[in-house]
């Protein structure tokens, strides 16, 4: 990663991870695995459609004050005051819940699935009771498999032309040349999703511009985003928050 740190960790919420990450990436934000958090608030708290309101609170789109509300308010809807379980969770709010970890950066991930779909992948080719030569021999097949996809795409997006269909067509058009197909279709979606936003007013700060936007049928919301004051795609959003 030429010596670069992540800018962002999801892990399981092991401690020993957690203290490491801590010592060795301590500019790097750390998640908690949403889909570990849920199994747990499923398996501690025996009660009918806790999880379900739980989640909300998660991945709410709000303030942390509005976040807080309808914490509180959960709490008094379940008589959960005093739950270990509940306030262990609620003292680690600032790595689960989305009002607290707004503005960094996850490429829209909350949950370690990448590391799952890995382990589901190399199931189909290893089995439990493998010697370790047989193992040595599974496991490399799998690897020539994942690198014989990965060259695939790369073929196939060095010779062949991305279909742009957004009005932000020379963003799109960069996208398709440093982008696979299939991640590009992702991106191409969130393409979509940003020709709905609508400029309000623009500041300039010395080096960057801040832009103020609302959305197609939410006017009660805005949002801020920063770019840098250079010419053509160098001035790309940085980072977009809720306000």
């Amino acid at each position: 990663m030429n010596n670069k740190k992540p800018l962002s960790v999801i892990t399981d919420g092991d401690k020993a991870m957690r203290k490491a990450i801590k010592r060795i990436f301590p500019d790097s934000c750390h998640r908690l695995c949403a889909w570990h958090i849920q199994r747990n608030a499923f398996t501690n708290v025996h009660v009918k459609d806790f999880t379900n309101h739980f989640s909300k609170c998660m991945f709410m789109e709000g303030t942390v004050e509005e976040f807080e509300c309808a914490w509180n308010d959960m709490l008094e809807m379940f008589n959960l005051h005093g739950h270990k379980w509940v306030t262990d969770i609620y003292a680690k709010r600032s790595r689960w819940a989305d009002a607290y970890l707004r503005g960094h950066f996850f490429a829209g991930m909350k949950s370690t699935q990448r590391c799952e779909s890995l382990n589901s992948y190399l199931n189909r080719f290893l089995k439990t009771r493998l010697k370790l030569f047989e193992f040595v021999k599974h496991f490399d097949r799998a690897l020539s498999r994942i690198r014989h996809n990965e060259a695939k795409a790369e073929f196939e997006t060095h010779h062949s032309s991305a279909v742009l269909t957004t009005k932000l067509y020379a963003l799109e058009k960069y996208a398709g040349t440093v982008f696979t197909r299939q991640s590009f279709l992702k991106f191409r979606n969130e393409m979509k999703n940003a020709e709905l936003f609508f400029p309000v007013s623009t500041e300039n700060h010395g080096g960057y511009r801040v832009h103020t936007l609302t959305k197609f049928r939410s006017p009660d919301k805005i949002w801020k985003g920063d770019t840098l004051n250079l010419p053509g795609l160098r001035s790309i959003v940085d980072r977009v928050f809720f306000n």
